[in-house]
């Protein structure tokens, strides 16, 4: 279940917005608790109550403004997801700054919906990398890891090894890499070699004629002949729902 606020100085905005965003989750089979409100004041206070785990924002709101909003609601909450809603394009670059995680521009309900649909996909497969994974060995005892945070997994006799982002040595864990695919398939972590999974998220280019998937940080790893058509296939897909 997904919390969502959604706030817009305009009610009757809000509201539509709301149904909107309803039909989107719906339609992908995702449950929602949607919450509207028409101050970013409100906002903030039912968001102390119990978080959302996303927030759609008009910017251009009596204060608190959208911005103001956005500055205390990701003070409060890092992980909470912040999509601005504007009708001034010119707004939009300066909400950078705030990183929210998309935008949507104000227009007809046609091209709202068709936005709103791009936008919904990217969030759950944002939202479904949230998602921890407990990890365990003799050294770390149990450990906690966000899906997000792990690039890929190498297999090695009977262990397998968990490069996770930002740390040197990798967590390894004795299992069959076959079971971390099982698990993790869903989650948009591909097998590309008997001995490789990687996140989709990390990949930043495949080179299919020497067979190697180049991650973002620069690694290149091997392409098995069998998995590359299948590879390519998922990234496309995966890069489609993220745009």
């Amino acid at each position: 279940m997904i919390r969502i606020g959604v706030c817009d100085d305009d009610m009757s905005f809000a509201r539509q917005l709301g149904s909107m965003l309803s039909e989107c989750f719906d339609k992908k089979a995702v449950g929602t608790d949607i919450s509207v409100y028409n101050s970013g004041e409100a906002l903030i206070s039912h968001h102390k109550t119990r978080a959302f785990d996303v927030v759609f924002l008009d910017i251009d709101m009596p204060q608190p403004d959208g911005f103001e909003t956005a500055k205390l609601i990701t003070r409060l909450s890092p992980n909470c997801f912040i999509i601005f809603v504007t009708s001034h394009n010119e707004l939009v670059y300066d909400s950078f700054m705030f990183r929210p995680l998309n935008f949507v521009i104000k227009g007809s309900r046609k091209y709202m919906s068709d936005r709103l649909g791009q936008v919904t996909d990217q969030l759950i497969l944002q939202i479904r990398q949230n998602e921890s994974l407990i990890l365990e060995n003799s050294d770390i005892g149990r450990k906690a890891v966000l899906l997000r945070d792990i690039v890929y997994i190498e297999s090695c006799d009977h262990d397998i090894s968990y490069h996770i982002v930002g740390k040197d040595d990798p967590v390894v864990v004795r299992s069959p890499l076959s079971e971390a695919e099982a698990k993790l398939g869903e989650y948009d972590f591909v097998r590309i070699h008997k001995a490789f999974i990687v996140n989709l998220r990390y990949v930043f280019n495949i080179d299919l004629s020497n067979r190697k998937v180049r991650l973002r940080q620069g690694t290149d790893l091997p392409l098995g002949r069998k998995y590359k058509d299948f590879v390519d296939k998922s990234l496309t897909e995966y890069l489609r729902r993220t745009r």
